[in-house]
């Protein structure tokens, strides 16, 4: 009697000989687990190590598949969001599958000069945040920016950075000598452009 890893069916094996075929792995999308940051409304490539004999079918939450070519995949990416999602179903010769998953967030687009000029701000975390918050900031050129954290009166309570930024970039902030509640920090540049998320501190 054998046990079929992909439905967990026992039977019997009517033969001298047998086929067998394992569960496939998962396997890192683009061979990376962490989550993904992409700009809103732009699209991306992603990937998973080729497998002989196996088939891939692509899905995304918060993004449409164009062009799926087997192993790798275009996504357009669509409004901004922090629980999107890009999965690959791979089914092996055997007909098992396994479903891999990279969680992608995608972020507001503050500005643009040009094509290769985009500056986004994205989701703080953790939120609600206790004694450090991280406020990744996702740049295609060279900004000159300030980010500010504020209280619900519109004071700002924190200077957070000032100057230029250039490439993707994670500022981290300690809010130990913050008090509980809402609080919004806000992305802004020399050329007028803004962009504000809101952050809640729970200690």
């Amino acid at each position: 009697m054998l046990t079929d890893v992909c439905s967990s069916t026992t039977y019997a094996v009517p033969s001298n000989y047998i086929t067998m075929y394992l569960k496939p792995e998962p396997k890192l999308i683009s061979g990376k687990s962490e989550t993904d940051t992409v700009l809103e409304n732009t699209s991306k490539n992603y990937l998973v190590p080729v497998v002989t004999g196996s088939t891939f079918t692509w899905s995304a939450i918060g993004g449409t598949i164009a062009s799926p070519v087997g192993n790798a995949v275009k996504v357009e990416w669509g409004s901004p969001m922090d629980t999107a999602k890009i999965l690959v179903i791979e089914k092996d010769a055997g007909n098992c599958s396994y479903t891999n998953v990279r969680n992608v967030v995608i972020i507001s687009i503050v500005g643009i000069k040009d094509a290769d000029n985009q500056i986004g701000i994205g989701y703080a975390y953790p939120n609600p945040a206790n004694e450090t918050v991280t406020i990744p900031v996702v740049t295609e050129g060279s900004w000159d920016i300030s980010l500010d954290l504020f209280d619900v009166s519109g004071k700002k309570v924190k200077a957070i950075y000032t100057g230029v930024v250039s490439g993707n970039r994670d500022f981290t902030l300690d809010v130990n000598d913050l008090r509980n509640g809402m609080y919004f920090y806000r992305l802004s540049t020399t050329d007028g452009y803004e962009s504000v998320k809101k952050l809640s501190i729970t200690h």
